[in-house]
């Protein structure tokens, strides 16, 4: 797995506020222990419907070299992936979707560290689930929307 991510220009502007809000690009790698959460939708296979929900779970980073052992990931995994494992026994599963993201709060604001690429494991079981590092395609993500553009936004004061 490698540069698993995509950017999307939506045709008219997020409106802000109680149900849709902002997240900071991640500056430094997490710490291997940093607790975090992840957000997702739902989905119901017998509707066939989703909902998005924001559920909070520990969300603990796996080292990559025993990410990418032989007894989990055997070298697959490439440079700009990491993985985490759930304390909880929850995990992304039927809950979670590829593109959730994982957000640690770190100086007092969330941080986006990965995205969602692999759902490891079921209910805690398995393999650590992979998502892919924000921090180190943080570069690309700038680049491609624009330096100029995202220095103001990551730089402007969020009202409260």
């Amino acid at each position: 797995m490698h540069h698993d991510l995509v950017l999307v220009r939506l045709q008219d502007p997020l409106v802000l506020g109680l149900d849709v809000d902002s997240v900071c690009l991640a500056e430094e790698k997490m710490q291997e222990e940093q607790i975090c959460v992840v957000a997702g939708w739902s989905s119901s296979e017998a509707r066939g419907s989703y909902r998005q929900y924001v559920s909070r779970r520990d969300e603990p980073l796996v080292d990559s070299q025993a990410c990418n052992s032989s007894a989990l990931y055997g070298g697959h995994l490439g440079q700009g992936m990491l993985c985490s494992r759930s304390q909880s026994g929850s995990s992304p599963c039927h809950d979670d979707s590829p593109g959730a993201p994982l957000m640690c709060l770190t100086a007092g604001s969330w941080r986006l560290q990965g995205v969602l690429s692999y759902r490891g494991g079921c209910g805690g079981a398995g393999r650590p689930h992979v998502f892919t590092d924000m921090v180190k395609h943080r570069g690309w993500v700038l680049d491609t929307m624009g330096r100029n553009i995202i220095d103001l936004i990551l730089t402007s004061p969020v009202p409260l």
